[in-house]
C-alpha cells in the first residue's frame, strides 16, 4: 500500500513537471503534502518556461532590429491633399497615392506625406513640407499636388496668382536643391456632377 502511494506520488510529480496532467486523479487521492510539492514544482516549471519564452521574444526583437532596411534605389515622395492621402483599410476612401506603391518596382519606395485638408500654405506651416524635404535624397522624385484647399477662404487660402504659385516655386527650388526631381501634378477633379456629367472644378 505504501509503495502504491509512493508510486502514485512520483507519477503525479512527474506529470506535474511535464505540465500535462493534473496532480489529482479520479481514483484515490494524492497526500496533501505531495500535492502541494507537485503544485510548487508545476508553478516553478511554468515560471521557467515563461522566462525562456520572454528571453526568446527579446532575442527575436533584437534580431529583427539588426536586420538592415531594404535597399531602395529611389523614393517617390508625395505632397498633397485628401485625394492623394492614405486612409485606413476599413475606410471607404482611398487616395491615389495610397495605391501608387502597387505599381512600382520592388526597389522603389513611396513616402506618402499627403494629408486631407492641406493646401500649399498649410502644408508648410504644419511643418509637413520640412519633414518631407529633409528625407529627400539625390535622384528621388517628389510629386506635388495641391489646389482644392488653396481656394478655400480660410487660413489655408493661397491666392492662385501670388501665394499659390510662390509656394509651388518654393517646393521646386527645395527639391532641386536636394538634387531630386520635382513633378507638379494637376489637381484631381472633385466629385461635382451636373446633369450626370462631371463638372470642371
Amino acid at each position: 500500500m505504501k509503495k502504491s502511494i509512493i508510486s502514485t506520488a512520483i507519477l503525479a510529480i512527474a506529470f506535474a513537471l511535464c505540465g500535462c496532467f493534473s496532480t489529482t486523479g479520479a481514483k484515490g487521492s494524492v497526500p496533501a503534502k505531495v500535492e502541494v510539492k507537485a503544485k510548487k514544482a508545476d508553478a516553478k516549471t511554468k515560471s521557467a518556461v515563461k522566462k525562456r519564452k520572454k528571453n526568446s521574444e527579446k532575442n527575436v526583437v533584437k534580431a529583427d532590429a539588426a536586420k538592415p532596411e531594404p535597399a531602395y534605389k529611389v523614393t517617390i515622395h508625395l505632397a498633397g491633399d485628401s485625394t492623394c492621402a492614405n486612409y485606413a483599410a476599413s475606410s471607404a476612401l482611398a487616395g491615389w497615392g495610397q495605391l501608387l506603391n502597387e505599381y512600382c518596382k520592388s526597389d522603389v519606395r513611396v513616402n506618402n506625406m499627403a494629408k486631407g485638408g492641406c493646401s500649399t500654405r498649410s502644408f508648410i506651416y504644419q511643418k509637413r513640407w520640412d519633414a518631407l524635404i529633409n528625407s529627400v535624397k539625390p535622384g528621388d522624385y517628389v510629386i506635388v499636388q495641391f489646389g482644392h484647399n488653396d481656394s478655400k477662404k480660410d487660413k489655408r487660402f493661397a491666392d492662385a496668382k501670388t501665394t499659390y504659385s510662390a509656394n509651388l516655386k518654393k517646393f521646386i527650388a527645395d527639391i532641386r536643391a536636394r538634387k531630386a526631381n520635382p513633378v507638379i501634378a494637376t489637381s484631381i477633379s472633385r466629385c461635382v456632377f451636373k446633369k450626370g456629367k462631371i463638372a470642371p472644378s
